[in-house]
């Protein structure tokens, strides 16, 4: 491992094996110097399976980075599983890696042949990893073994997978299902809805849904329109129609006040939605142009990170007030987000 510390014109490098570490030091004329040079510094280290941790790191600041190599498929599910960091790596075939704080790997889990897996949800009160794995729902214990599927993958490609308290919500085979959670898989089958998505544009099929901690499930298959289904009831309640195009993200506050809304194509830009009164939030600040980016909600619900390219910021959802804003290092294509914790972006 190996820590790099930038001060003003200067970088000190503290690296080596845990007790052995060597401290080197190197001056520059300019701080954009300094800084070329621990940047420079830093992905040679990385490319060479050096794994760099800064427990002591600065808010914005990476506190762990590990160089995993190998193809960039875009499927980029991270998740917090038991405060350590669930994620994948693609080589032959797709695979599960659970990362610690220090890099070094716990667990890890290949995914079936020819397989992408593009969520990963973990359910500790159940002991299982919940996936969406190309348009099907698999489950897998928390060491990311003995991998089954809970549906058959879909014709059409469309799927969303949501999880809630005790119930898991997905789109299976044309239907809308949401089951409770038993260890290693579901039990009851609360809710099934027939529901067709929409081609957008010609070529691109509209389905997303979210399920709230309080029973309610919210399903975007047609642009602009949020419909909204009590789970425990089955009744429709009032959809709303609004100024977005696609949906690709749709999440639910934990106290179910607002439903944030990712949009696909037009502005390409984040709404809250106030449930209770069908109306957006208007003090959201602008979020437009995050194309691929992502959003995420800290488990409290205090706290809302956005990446766009490779810009995070982080807003106090209460108040919607810029916490903090800091750039992603090594960027490729998109940054995906999830809170290890209340304090941790991975």
């Amino acid at each position: 491992t190996w820590t790099t510390v930038g001060e003003g014109t200067q970088v000190r490098v503290l690296a080596g094996s845990a007790g052995k570490l060597k401290e080197t030091r190197k001056d520059f004329d300019e701080p954009h110097e300094a800084l070329a040079y621990a940047t420079q510094q830093e992905w040679a280290r990385l490319k060479k399976g050096q794994v760099l941790a800064q427990p002591e790191a600065a808010p914005g600041q990476p506190s762990m980075l590990r160089y995993l190599g190998r193809g960039y498929t875009g499927a980029m599910p991270v998740a917090d599983l038991d405060g350590q960091l669930l994620c994948s790596w693609h080589d032959a075939s797709d695979r599960l890696l659970v990362l610690n704080a220090q890099g070094q790997l716990i667990h890890q889990g290949e995914a079936p042949t020819n397989t992408l897996i593009w969520q990963a949800t973990p359910h500790p009160p159940t002991q299982q990893v919940l996936l969406l794995a190309d348009h099907a729902v698999w489950t897998c214990d928390p060491q990311l073994q003995a991998m089954q599927p809970l549906t058959q993958p879909n014709a059409q490609p469309a799927s969303f997978l949501s999880v809630a308290g005790d119930q898991v919500a997905w789109y299976a085979q044309g239907q809308v299902e949401v089951h409770t959670l038993v260890p290693g898989g579901v039990g009851t089958r609360r809710l099934q809805l027939p529901v067709q998505p929409t081609l957008y544009s010609g070529h691109s099929m509209q389905m997303s849904g979210a399920l709230s901690a309080q029973g309610l499930l919210a399903l975007c298959t047609q642009p602009g329109q949020i419909r909204f289904i009590d789970v425990a009831s089955g009744s429709e309640q009032a959809a709303w129609t609004g100024p977005f195009e696609m949906a690709l993200k749709l999440r639910f506050t934990p106290d179910g006040r607002w439903l944030l809304i990712q949009e696909g194509h037009g502005k390409w830009a984040l709404l809250a939605l106030d449930v209770q009164a069908r109306s957006p939030r208007a003090d959201l600040p602008t979020l437009n142009e995050l194309g691929q980016g992502d959003f995420a909600l800290s488990p409290s619900g205090t706290q809302l990170a956005v990446s766009r390219r490779e810009q995070i910021s982080v807003y106090d959802m209460a108040t919607l007030q810029l916490r903090l804003q800091f750039a992603a290092d090594h960027v490729v294509k998109r940054c995906a987000l999830a809170w290890l914790g209340e304090h941790t972006l991975g």
